[in-house]
């Protein structure tokens, strides 16, 4: 700590790094960038944007002949900065164990391959950049060894580095202001409270399987998803409902044990394995005590490698697939939601029942079932998660023996769904008789991979709910709505933005006025700022209660990895959210939410409607 009669407060953190001639330099680069590269960087969002803990704040990977020096250091005033060391050292944390976002990784990569251009502009800086690279590492050629390290980098690259090098214990601190705020002995105290948890450790089978494998020793029990790309987008009109029985026979019964014998054996060591199906993904779900881990791993692979699809279980299950069917019929919104996707995705299997439909269940046979097991049970097109109390060394061993001898039975590419039609019958009226009309206004919108998603997702919490703008001035001031609300249904390739009501049928076009008047407010005014963050609260809050156990953990992380997303992604989720403006949501409604691309559905009585 250096005391000058100063005006500003400094402070910089060192921890040592590579050399230039390491293999691990240029991904120091990209964590430096990622870090501290500009106002959109992870540590300036953080610790000025969000906390106004510093003035200013950088980061810099040294790395010259020698060892090199990764850097922290900004501006701050003094009584921050033990706040500053502790909430640095989270940021770091979480990268070790969750990686950095692909969108984040992207930029720096854009960042640092065109400040190479840049730099290239001119014979001084060409030459300089020439010479740096010749004499540290010992050929000028190595220039296009760099670059092509940067484009090649991946989040399990930024891991593995900040694994190496980010350890706490050997972090040195530099101070300088007006007075000493405390000593080296507060500051190693600072560093002994930190409590590094196990990161995940990720790898490849040679089969093509990805496997992540994180560790969480809080209860003695293990979750497992096997998740695939399958679900209802690649199902037809014919085949609608394939997913649904697919998975539910999956686990009725294998080539060495009977539906019964193997639910006996199942139960006997308390694990649970289940098949699951949704828009997106398919695959297996297991639940197991960590004293049994071992025993449900062979029950795992028998059922993933050896499913019956007997003819006897195929009969038995119809009923229950119909009955998901029949229970829709008992839900007047299900009934509703089914015929307004329809008519916003037509003839896509964006539209299709998610349910399933009476004419596969009614048809289907067990060998439409084992060709579609051949077809997308795929080690390379999966990724196995598991998550929970066990030793990782082990375990890591074990699943590469279990299934070292899992292949494709089929190398036909698996053609993805195309891009939907906008659809060409823009209002709907659907008669019945009842004493609610139900109303849905929705919109095709950019699909969960898009850059919007966020935005979308912070006004689908500010709109929905009881204390969001739909029901507060629908329902409360003026009395239109028995329900009212707004929700999402996510795809690769197009989402549904969709707003609901349930009214009487002569409040049906005062209600549709209602939902135009409330977007065209926002558009114009955006959110007040309490309603942008009780929805971002209440987003995250909905996001942190979802992944409480070791098996929604792994389900989220292993579908979030198939669909694109990152495995990581519900780790990075909360800064997402944070980070969304006001700004972001007026520019999505005017883009995406226009009158001439909505598509209104009406479900009810007919009180001689005016079309227009």
């Amino acid at each position: 700590w250096i005391k000058r009669p100063v005006k500003e407060g400094y402070f910089a953190f060192s921890l040592p790094c590579a050399s230039f001639r390491d293999e691990d330099t240029p991904f120091l680069d990209l964590l430096a960038e990622i870090l501290g590269g500009g106002e959109s960087s992870r540590l300036y969002l953080k610790l000025k944007r969000e906390l106004n803990l510093v003035k200013t704040i950088s980061t810099s990977s040294f790395t010259p002949y020698g060892p090199g020096l990764f850097e922290i250091y900004g501006t701050a005033d003094p009584q921050n900065f033990k706040k500053i060391i502790e909430e640095v050292i989270k940021e770091l944390e979480m990268i070790k164990q969750f990686g950095v976002s692909v969108e984040e990784l992207e930029k720096a990569k854009t960042q640092i391959l065109s400040d190479f251009i840049f730099s290239s502009e001119t014979s001084e800086g060409l030459s300089s950049l020439l010479a740096r690279f010749q004499i540290l590492r010992g050929s000028y050629k190595d220039i296009l060894w760099y670059q092509e390290k940067i484009k090649k980098a991946t989040v399990e690259d930024l891991i593995k580095v900040s694994q190496k090098y980010f350890n706490f214990q050997k972090m040195v601190a530099g101070f300088l202001s007006e007075k000493k705020l405390f000593t080296e002995k507060d500051f190693q105290g600072i560093l002994a409270k930190i409590k590094s948890k196990p990161s995940p450790e990720i790898f490849t089978l040679n089969n093509g399987l990805k496997v992540i494998l994180y560790p969480q020793n809080d209860v003695p029990t293990v979750g497992i998803t096997l998740a695939f790309p399958g679900g209802l987008r690649f199902e037809t009109k014919e085949t609608n409902g394939l997913f649904q029985a697919l998975t539910l026979l999956w686990t009725r019964g294998t080539k060495n044990y009977t539906a019964e014998e193997l639910a006996e054996k199942l139960e006997s060591i308390g694990t649970t394995i289940k098949g699951f199906s949704g828009r997106n993904t398919f695959g297996l779900n297991v639940l197991s005590l960590s004293s049994k881990l071992e025993e449900s791993l062979e029950y795992f692979k028998e059922i993933l490698l050896n499913p019956a699809f007997d003819e006897n279980e195929c009969k038995k299950a119809k009923p229950e697939l119909i009955s998901l069917l029949l229970k829709q019929q008992d839900q007047p919104l299900h009934l509703a939601v089914n015929e307004f996707l329809k008519m916003l995705f037509p003839n896509h299997p964006y539209g299709l029942n998610s349910a399933g439909s009476l004419e596969f269940y009614q048809k289907f046979t067990c060998k439409d079932l084992r060709d579609a097991y051949k077809k997308f049970v795929r080690p390379d097109k999966g990724t196995l998660v598991i998550v929970g109390n066990f030793d990782p060394f082990f375990l890591k061993e074990k699943i590469k023996t279990l299934l070292m001898d899992w292949g494709s039975q089929s190398h036909k590419t698996i053609l993805e769904e195309p891009e939907p039609d906008y659809p060409k019958k823009l209002i709907t009226h659907l008669e019945k008789e009842t004493y609610q009309t139900q109303i849905l206004l929705g919109f095709q919108t950019p699909g969960l991979n898009s850059k919007e998603k966020v935005a979308l997702e912070v006004l689908n919490s500010a709109l929905s709910g009881q204390n969001g703008r739909l029901f507060r001035i629908l329902r409360d001031e003026r009395s239109l709505a028995y329900v009212v609300t707004s929700f999402l249904i996510f795809y690769p390739k197009k989402s549904a933005f969709v707003l609901y009501i349930g009214c009487s049928p002569e409040k049906e076009r005062e209600a549709i006025s209602g939902f135009w008047e409330i977007l065209e407010k926002i558009k114009k005014d955006g959110f007040e700022p309490e309603e942008i963050e009780r929805a971002k609260n209440r987003l995250i809050g909905s996001q942190k209660l979802s992944l409480q156990s070791n098996l929604s953990i792994s389900e989220d992380m292993a579908v979030n990895e198939v669909l694109g997303l990152g495995w990581n992604y519900s780790s990075l989720y909360e800064n997402l959210v944070k980070y969304s403006t006001k700004k972001d949501i007026k520019n999505y409604i005017k883009t995406f939410l226009k009158k001439k691309r909505s598509v209104l559905f009406i479900f009810g009585k007919n009180e001689n409607r005016n079309n227009k």
